[in-house]
């Protein structure tokens, strides 16, 4: 009794250890869309062609009715692991170099084809430096012990190197098998954020070299600003006297009402005489003279201001000079 008791625990043990490692085994998958409408019997045809054409690769079992297809596979792995400050014993990366061995599963359904690749297995190929195989590839993200014999760091980075190059070597493979034609592709884009570019305000380097920076100012200046505060006229922020613009204000005033009496018709009940008319023929005429005149007088004030300013500048540097 003691003896079965031991070999059914013994067992089960196994067992256990056995699932436990399956649902652990690194696994590749990759999906093709497919346009509606697509035999899947030229589906079905296409993957087994795709077996026997792709290079490395070997078709054992096919079902027609469950559309699956099985093979194996391999690839020729190169270790070009380098890690700096880390210390290595001599040709670690030649040790590991070898092939990896792996299943695929094919499984056409209706409008997806979903390919597994699994079981992958690292084993390392002769060399006269002797050879260091990981064996099976696992989901863990470090080795697992007793199965690498150099430095931790190192052994890590290689266990994960030899999954990337099996992601990167099967996802090529899976490429192969279907034509371009025959794959459904996205009909919608994604929405693309605004960019909002911020403005910023660029300041001349050589701003400091200008020489209104270096004017010296004297008393001198400040009189005559003095002066040219008093005597000119105030000046409205467009640069015009506002003399002018009041001037303007009454005139438009006094049009506005002769406008509204107009539109009452009041002088008109009591007719107009010939007088009056030959009155209102000459001012209508004399208007846009008037107007000409108000321009031209606004154009000579402005020039006259001009020389002014201008003069006075003159004989300000002039002064600034003598005095140098």
């Amino acid at each position: 009794m003691k003896r079965i008791s031991i070999l059914l625990l013994f067992s089960f043990f196994i067992i256990s250890q056995n699932v436990f490692s399956q649902s652990k085994i690194y696994e590749i998958y990759d999906t093709i869309p497919i346009r509606s409408g697509t035999n899947k019997y030229r589906l079905y045809r296409l993957a087994i062609k795709w077996m026997g054409k792709e290079r490395g690769t070997k078709m054992v079992a096919k079902n027609f009715k469950q559309r699956k297809v099985a093979g194996k596979g391999y690839f020729v792995y190169y270790n070009r692991v380098k890690l700096e400050d880390t210390y290595v014993s001599p040709r670690a990366n030649e040790r590991t170099k070898g092939s990896i061995a792996f299943n695929i599963v094919v499984d056409i359904q209706d409008s997806i084809i979903i390919t597994r690749f699994f079981n992958f297995v690292h084993k390392a190929a002769f060399s006269e430096y002797g050879t260091m195989s990981f064996g099976r590839l696992m989901e863990f993200k470090k080795v697992p012990p007793g199965v690498c014999m150099e430095i931790e760091e190192w052994c890590n980075a290689v266990w994960a190197n030899l999954k990337h190059e099996a992601e990167l070597e099967c996802k090529y493979r899976a490429s192969n098998m279907i034509p371009i034609v025959l794959i459904r592709r996205r009909t919608y884009k994604a929405k693309e954020e605004e960019k909002v570019e911020e403005v910023k305000e660029e300041v001349d380097p050589d701003k400091y070299l200008e020489i209104e920076n270096y004017i010296i100012h004297d008393k001198k200046e400040e009189k005559a600003t003095e002066t040219t505060d008093i005597d000119e006229a105030p000046l409205s922020e467009d640069g015009t006297d506002e003399s002018d613009e009041i001037e303007e204000e009454e005139i438009a005033q006094e049009e506005e009402v002769a406008d509204e009496e107009e539109k009452s018709g009041f002088f008109s009940k009591f007719g107009k005489n010939k007088n009056e008319e030959k009155d209102e023929q000459e001012e209508e005429e004399e208007k846009p003279q008037k107007e000409e005149k108000v321009k031209k007088e606004k154009k000579s004030k402005k020039e006259k201001k001009k020389k002014k300013d201008e003069d006075e500048y003159d004989d300000y540097y002039d002064d600034y000079d003598d005095d140098y």
